[in-house]
């Protein structure tokens, strides 16, 4: 299963050197179900327009693309608000859930990096007719 991520550099430099990842967090009980580190599904999910419903939930330093065998995630939902990118945003954004995959812990034994790209925010702005990311491809 091809799945991604958005990350701090911290936690991708972690993941890169070896270590195992721990991440016990409950996230608001009321907006998802999920516990600890959070992915979605690469057929489900563009990680480009992923930008407008994650956007001041998520660290926009990396994202990352893995292959993971998928019985090593949970299955769960997340509750989003999908903004308007129009001009004036909605007063009433849509809301929708998401089916959101996680795990507890990871690390580069089991979850096999495909491809990242960094500086998600610089890119989003800058080049907003953009549909993807600029991504650098693990060989």
């Amino acid at each position: 299963m091809k799945v991604f991520r958005f990350m701090s550099k911290e936690e991708f430099e972690k993941f890169n050197n070896g270590e195992t990842l721990y991440n016990y967090m409950q996230h608001d009980k009321n907006r998802t179900t999920s516990t600890g580190f959070c992915f979605f599904n690469l057929k489900d999910y563009n990680p480009y327009e992923s930008i407008h419903f994650l956007s001041g939930i998520v660290s926009f330093d990396i994202c990352a693309v893995f292959e993971v065998d998928r019985n090593r995630l949970k299955e769960r939902y997340g509750r989003y608000k999908k903004q308007s990118i129009m001009p004036i945003p909605c007063m009433f954004p849509s809301i929708f859930y998401a089916t959101e995959y996680c795990t507890t812990e990871y690390s580069n034994k089991d979850f096999n990096l495909i491809k990242y790209s960094e500086d998600i925010w610089r890119q989003w702005r800058l080049i907003e007719e953009q549909e993807d990311l600029e991504w650098r491809v693990i060989d």
